[in-house]
């Protein structure tokens, strides 16, 4: 178990938080140049989650001691920047941020989150481009990942870059290499870490209008440090995609393909069918719907294995007047677990199907000032019962931005 934050009155921590927006506010105009910009915002949490610890009700089939739903109100001071600058052909942006969360009664609980991320847009001549970047986020492990009742902080570092060749007007080539580096205690693994280096490629032809058709082929390398006697991994993606957009109207994208991993064992290995479908339409002025259907492998660092998820999203967005939109979505995901039991778990050949309905409003009550209500209803249904729960989760964020028109 990591210790949780040293204490800190709500009060103490308004006041931390109203002096960083107050610098943040002030520095701007002096910080931005010609053709770069810093947007410094602030925001107020308020909501209030009936399950905190994603935990099961109250039932004769949970093993003794299990904990069972709890729920409480948060609140969370957040502060941070947005920077960009443009040297020539080349765009650089940061994010700097910085979150403190309190709990009203399991002040145990109660901790500091950080998100530090640049990149860069570059161009050699005309025939060469692409982007690097680099993000680091610091913040507490969800339970819905864990079976625990403590706070722990999980830390997640990932880099990428790429670089297209335009080797024809026609066609390109795009090589990329990743990784990430993946801390994340577990009860009883408290140094449980992963990372995971990435190369890939892909061969795209744009000589169909507004279809583009592409090759793609990844390979993935991960290890697990922090826990006896696990494989590494490898893994193989090869998929066809496909990417066409009518300007205003609508858009498509999909891949479709094959995905092998491999885990030491058969037991842990994988091989299946892998793809994604996404369509974006606007059915009028105001209105637009989104769908995705998705089947991938992932790495599972709880349980140090792999996880083949299937996925559907549905949302609609609704522009009600120039300062006011509403968004409602609906994701479910049906979740094959393939390895070791989670610490903490009771069920091998773990499957889980999760669903989370969401509603967000997003109002600019002023010209610096945006409110944003929101609600969630969370259910996850598992053949691991003490896997099994519901929740709901209530809230607004009040966030105060120096905006581009400002300046």
């Amino acid at each position: 178990m990591i210790p949780s934050a040293a204490p800190l009155s709500p009060e103490n921590a308004r006041g931390a938080y109203i002096g960083i927006v107050l610098v943040l506010l002030l520095a701007a105009p002096a910080l931005a140049s010609a053709d770069g910009t810093v947007s410094p915002y602030a925001k107020i949490i308020y909501d209030h989650d009936s399950n905190i610890f994603a935990s099961p009700s109250p039932g004769p089939d949970l093993p003794p001691g299990t904990v069972t739903a709890q729920g409480d109100s948060r609140e969370a001071y957040v502060g941070g920047a947005d920077i960009s600058d443009k040297i020539g052909r080349q765009t650089i942006r940061v994010t700097l941020e910085g979150r403190r969360i309190n709990y009203d009664r399991l002040s145990d609980l109660n901790h500091y989150e950080s998100v530090v991320s640049g990149a860069l847009d570059y161009e050699i001549g005309g025939a060469i481009d692409g982007n690097v970047r680099a993000r680091q986020d610091r913040r507490m492990a969800p339970f819905t990942e864990r079976v625990s009742n403590s706070l722990s902080t999980e830390t997640e570092r990932t880099s990428f870059a790429s670089m297209r060749f335009k080797i024809t007007p026609e066609w390109s080539l795009q090589p990329d290499v990743g990784r990430r580096d993946f801390t994340s205690p577990q009860p009883f693994y408290p140094d449980l870490r992963l990372r995971e280096d990435t190369f890939g490629a892909v061969l795209m032809y744009a000589g169909l209008g507004p279809l583009r058709l592409g090759l793609r082929a990844d390979h993935l390398a991960g290890v697990y440090t922090g826990v006896a006697d696990v494989p590494n991994i490898s893994q193989t993606v090869v998929q066809l995609t496909a990417d066409y957009q009518v300007t205003g109207l609508s858009s498509f994208k999909g891949a479709i393909g094959h995905t092998r991993r491999e885990q030491g064992t058969a037991a842990r290995n994988i091989s299946d069918v892998t793809g994604v479908i996404g369509y974006r339409r606007q059915l009028t002025g105001k209105t637009a719907v989104s769908l995705e259907l998705s089947r991938e492998v992932n790495s599972y660092i709880t349980a140090w294995s792999s996880e083949v998820d299937t996925r559907q999203y549905f949302s609609i967005e609704w522009q009600a007047t120039q300062k006011a939109r509403v968004t409602a979505s609906y994701t479910q995901s049906h979740g094959v677990f393939v390895g070791d039991v989670i610490p903490g778990g009771s069920i091998a050949g773990r499957k889980d199907d999760f669903g989370t309905t969401r509603i967000n409003v997003n109002c600019r009550a002023l010209r610096w000032l945006s409110i944003k209500p929101y609600f969630q209803y969370a259910h996850r249904n598992s053949n691991d019962p003490i896997l099994t729960f519901r929740g709901t989760l209530v809230g607004v964020e009040f966030m105060a931005r120096r905006f581009d028109d400002q300046r």
